[in-house]
């Protein structure tokens, strides 16, 4: 629907940017669900409208805004874990990134998670980090928003992004989408690249796509798979 309101005219990718910008300043406050917003955000998607504005080849994701969850890198923005540990690091673009790029989706920013993807301690928090906070479940704040990519699955889930990056070592994104209730996709160990993204198992790690339905989940799944000559699987 956001494709076709931006083919037709009736909407640009900046002005839907900046209405999902403008959404999570008012709500990130009461969800924390999102730990850092890109300044780069309003300019790649004024990017975005030019080069349509030029005729150039239509990609799959172009113009549309997509949360990237904060164990893994983007270029400007540290990959956190959510822990102060390392907020000050620096980094290029994960793989899948450069993948969302290339089919011209606009970066919101980088979306909160349990702490270390909740392989910190034996009873940690799903959904808290020390640099997000505790995420909520929009549905009540009573209901647990569950883990690690709990920070995707609310953003989602609230509207704070059309779609968004989660991870899984173990549950860590059908467990808060169903919490959640949109759509994750857990895909096969290889299709998506691991580098550039914090790791647990790599026996078991992968990212996946989460969005409040199924189509929506594979186009983004569509977009994130390919092969990276960096990662064996």
């Amino acid at each position: 629907e956001l494709q076709q309101a931006i083919r037709s005219g009736a909407a640009t990718s900046a002005q839907i940017t900046a209405c999902y910008l403008a959404r999570i300043e008012r709500l990130n406050p009461r969800l924390r669900a999102v730990i850092t917003v890109s300044d780069a955000a309003a300019a790649e998607a004024s990017a975005s409208d030019a080069a349509r504005a030029n005729e150039a080849p239509g990609r799959p994701l172009e113009g549309i805004p997509v949360l990237i969850k904060d164990n893994i890198a983007v270029e400007g923005l540290p990959a956190t874990a959510g822990s102060p540990a390392l907020q000050d690091s620096g980094n290029g673009d994960a793989f899948l990134v450069g993948r969302l790029r290339a089919a011209g989706a606009v970066v919101l920013g980088k979306a909160n998670l349990s702490e270390w993807a909740n392989f910190r301690s034996p009873h940690s928090s799903s959904g808290w980090s020390t640099l997000g906070g505790q995420a909520v479940n929009p549905h009540g704040t009573g209901r647990n928003p569950s883990g690690s990519s709990s920070g995707s699955a609310v953003s989602v889930a609230a509207g704070l992004a059309p779609v968004a990056v989660g991870t899984e070592t173990d549950g860590s994104i059908i467990s808060p989408a169903s919490a959640c209730g949109i759509v994750g996709v857990k895909p096969t160990l290889g299709l998506i690249s691991r580098t550039g993204i914090v790791p647990i198992s790599p026996e078991q790690d992968t990212a996946g796509p989460m969005a409040r339905s199924v189509a929506d989940a594979a186009a983004l799944l569509g977009a994130l798979a390919g092969p990276d000559p960096a990662d064996a699987a």
